[in-house]
């Protein structure tokens, strides 16, 4: 059995991949994209969320009720290249990658589930 320290010790050699995460709705392509600095978690988050029924996006939530989970897909758009500096911070710089990419596909109105 593997301890505790060595499963910290080997996390932080290997870090999870971060980066842009979309959910997509199939029924009427409406997408929601998420900055994640650990998208192997993220995929593991979703749709678990939304069975739980408290996902704070109330307009995703409410098609995941009326369509299903077969209804959605997800996906990484992304993927932010790690710095050789194990303590930086990659806030920032995930956060801006999000912005490019909520330019680039407008996901407004009946093309997604962001607010302006």
């Amino acid at each position: 059995m593997v301890s505790k320290k060595e499963l910290i010790k080997e996390y932080k050699m290997n870090p999870p991949e971060m980066g842009i995460f979309r959910i997509k709705n199939k029924i009427n392509n409406k997408i929601y994209l998420i900055a994640s600095k650990n998208l192997p978690a993220t995929y593991n988050r979703f749709p678990a969320t939304f069975i739980i029924g408290n996902y704070f996006i109330r307009d995703l939530q409410k098609d995941f009720d009326e369509f299903g989970q077969e209804a959605f897909e997800y996906d990484t758009l992304d993927v932010l290249e790690r710095k050789d500096d194990p303590s930086y911070d990659y806030t920032d710089d995930l956060n801006e990658l999000l912005k490019l990419w909520i330019d680039k596909l407008q996901p407004f109105d009946d093309k997604g589930y962001h607010v302006k």
